[in-house]
This record gives structure tokens, sequence and C-alpha cells, in this order.
């Protein structure tokens, strides 16, 4: 009976590989932490700190005092335009603003107390309004209360900036966007 020889396994080939000279320069070695270390890497955080404080006082003093309100007022606008495009969703592609509804050719500029009323109350589906919910009344209400700007104070709406004017409204007899930006203290259009 043949046997067959028993495996032989040969030994892993070596592999000449030369050791570069930088790379085992010091490796076995400590890095020294004297005090003069410490007291240099005090005065770096020290800087640095003073220098973040000094940066943080110039921008809280130059945003955050003008920055609320008029942040404040950003939000308000799109609550107000995202209740509009609700509303108008609700009521067959009409804007608030007109009772009875029109999808056009109605008054070129919404009427304040019936915009603030149907916003603030229950409508049907014509867009006349009622305190309590009932089954004519169902929709709404889409506000809690009349919002107001807090830049100028004002809670009037118009389809122009103007003084006194708290939001511009793009009514148009109905047709329009239904799209609302606020006014600053001098009248002007707030950028949102």
């Amino acid at each position: 009976m043949n046997t067959p020889p028993p495996f032989s396994s040969s030994p892993p080939p070596t592999v000449n590989v030369a050791v570069l000279p930088y790379a085992s320069r010091g490796a076995g070695r400590t890095v020294r932490w004297t005090v003069y270390h410490t007291g240099l890497a005090a005065v770096v955080a020290g800087l640095v700190g003073v220098l973040l404080y000094a940066e943080w006082a110039r921008y809280d003093r130059r945003n955050v005092c003008t920055d609320a309100p008029q942040t404040d007022l950003v939000v308000t606008v799109q609550s107000l335009r995202s209740q509009v495009a609700l509303f108008k969703l609700q009521h067959n592609d009409r804007l608030p603003g007109a009772c009875p509804l029109v999808a056009s050719g109605g008054p070129v500029d919404a009427d304040p107390q019936t915009f603030w009323a149907q916003m603030t109350q229950f409508t049907d589906a014509d867009g006349h309004t009622s305190a309590t919910w009932s089954m004519r009344y169902f929709y709404g209400p889409y506000m809690q209360s009349v919002a107001h700007n807090r830049l100028n104070g004002s809670t009037t709406i118009a389809s122009k900036p103007g003084r006194g004017v708290g939001f511009v409204y793009d009514f148009a007899g109905g047709a329009g966007s239904g799209k609302i930006w606020g006014v600053d203290e001098a009248g002007a259009l707030v950028q949102q």
C-alpha cells in the first residue's frame, strides 16, 4: 500500500524591509510638559476666550436688540400665509376678505374686519362667520386671535404698504395670490 508522502509546508518567505531612519527616531521618547508649556497654553486659551467674548458682545449689541421683533414679524407673516392658503384650499380657491367669498371681480381691497373675522371664527363655504361650530359653520378658525405687527403694533391689512399698515395682503378682488407681507415703522415692506 502506497501512502502519500506527508504534506510538508515550507516556512513563509522572509521579506527584508529597511527601517526608515525617521520612522524610528524618538519613537520611545516622551515629551516633557513643563511649567513653560502650561503657562503658554493658558495665555493662548485666555486670548482666544477674550476674542470670542468680544465678538459675541459685538454681535449681541448689533443684532439681538433689533432682530427679536423682526423675527417675530416674519414668523407671524409665515403663519398668516399658511393659514390663508388653508382657507383658500377649503373654500374652493377663494381668498378671505370678502363676504360672500369671490373668486374674482370683488372689491379691490379686502375688508380688514371681514378678513380677521374669517380667520378667527368658524366659516361656512361662502365665508359667512359664526362664533360657534355648527353643521353649517365647520371651517376654521384659522387663527386664535387677530395678529399684530411687532414692529409697529398695527393689525390693519391693506393692498399697499404705508404708515400705520400692519400687513400688506394681495387680495386683488379675490384673484390675488393671497400672500401677506409685514410693514415696518416707516411704512416699508419688510423683506421676508
